[in-house]
């Protein structure tokens, strides 16, 4: 099965809008964005195109210039593979962990090994996970979505590897990802949390407004696509307000919505069309010459992909079938490449990003693929080279498998 992503990139400031050509067509153009009213959807081509000839990146051209070595496999408490992991160093010791969605904790030892796993509370059909300090003790803690109780459980950290008991908030129905940022801007942490369920008009997206001690109440909502999944903080007009990315997996599209300040959203949002259904994407604000990096992986296998840089469209066909993504310079070049996580073939690939933006094929790092896969960027022992933690059944036993960047060695 072959497969493959989608990579949408942002001029600051500008919005993307498709015309229509004399010859019928189409081109692509940018203008400033009035955030006062709707934006035209950004244009990301059909997954049926392929790479113009004077945009492929000849193969033979293309060094072998990363490396990985696999230094760490292992299960979680109760099997369960998690639909999320999250990369943080939970305990303050300078070396970083591993959570997924089911707050099981690998503790790091800093080499790219890790201690066994423990959970840090009891949760179930939970999906998102994120960190961050919710009872303003200085201290992190651990928040997740749980999907069937229709609420958020936080486990707050009391000390290295110690949490107390879960402190759990009503979350709209059925919650799936979730991500933090402090959207009433008063100092306290909040959540925005998407709702599985949809109605005749789409989904919902929630905020939660944090109270200071683990527990949230309702703040502001909008609708969104049809069943968004994960969600992503960011301030991405630049107005000083945390705003919204939602992935709307079964309405095929990205909705952005932009923070008033005040644990409410500005309406309308801008929508942008995917032109096929999707499992995951990623945000990576990377430093380069554009501003924004979105990063798309599709669901169905079959079919070669499409590539929207600038206003310029091209196609990616990473050749497996994907399950995951990410971002980060694997190579020190100072340009974001993609590793694409495979759910049969080899166990991941890097798409190296070229200049004069351009993609490489895929190169494929050998080991073992896995079913459902998910995936994170971390440095797991503390040489500044971004590494890849990835989450999913190798058909062996083995759910979580770290990958170290050897690059240079």
């Amino acid at each position: 099965m072959r497969c493959g992503l989608v990579v949408a990139v942002g001029l600051v400031g500008c919005a993307t809008h498709l015309l229509d050509s004399p010859d019928g067509s189409t081109d692509l153009a940018t203008e400033p964005r009035d955030h006062s009213v709707p934006s035209d959807p950004a244009f990301i081509p059909e997954p049926d195109q392929t790479i113009p000839p004077d945009l492929a990146s000849p193969p033979d051209l293309i060094p072998l210039r990363v490396s990985f070595e696999l230094t760490y496999l292992g299960s979680t408490p109760n099997r369960v593979i998690s639909s999320q992991i999250l990369v943080v160093d939970y305990d303050g010791d300078g070396k970083q962990d591993i959570v997924d969605a089911s707050l099981a904790v690998f503790r790091g030892n800093g080499d790219g090994t890790f201690q066994p796993p423990f959970p840090a509370g009891a949760v179930g059909d939970s999906f998102g996970v994120v960190a961050a300090d919710f009872d303003g003790d200085g201290i992190l803690d651990l928040a997740a979505t749980e999907r069937t109780a229709s609420d958020v459980a936080v486990a707050r950290g009391v000390g290295p590897g110690a949490f107390r008991g879960l402190v759990r908030s009503a979350a709209g129905s059925a919650p799936w990802g979730v991500a933090g940022g402090d959207f009433n801007e008063d100092g306290r942490r909040d959540l925005v949390v998407s709702q599985s369920t949809t109605t005749t008009t789409g989904s919902a997206v929630l905020v939660l407004l944090g109270n200071g001690d683990g527990s949230f109440r309702l703040g502001g909502s909008a609708t969104v696509g049809f069943n968004p999944h994960e969600v992503v903080v960011d301030d991405f007009d630049h107005d000083g307000h945390a705003d919204v990315l939602s992935g709307d997996v079964d309405g095929d599209d990205l909705t952005w919505l932009y923070g008033r300040g005040d644990g409410t959203f500005r309406q309308p949002s801008m929508t942008t069309p995917v032109p096929f259904h999707f499992c995951h994407f990623v945000w990576s604000p990377i430093p380069s010459a554009m501003d924004w990096t979105v990063v798309i992986a599709e669901c169905d296998p079959g079919r070669a992909h499409s590539v929207l840089f600038g206003s310029a469209g091209m196609v990616v066909d990473t050749g497996l079938e994907t399950g995951a993504v990410a971002v980060a310079d694997f190579d020190g070049d100072s340009a974001a490449d993609i590793a694409v996580a495979s759910a049969a073939g080899p166990a991941f690939s890097i798409i190296f990003f070229e200049p004069g933006y351009h993609f490489s094929p895929p190169l494929p790092l050998l080991g073992p693929s896995r079913q459902s896969p998910v995936m994170a960027v971390g440095d797991f022992n503390r040489d500044g080279k971004p590494d890849l933690a990835m989450e999913g059944d190798d058909g062996a036993g083995h759910e979580i498998a770290v990958w170290i960047n050897t690059t240079g060695r």
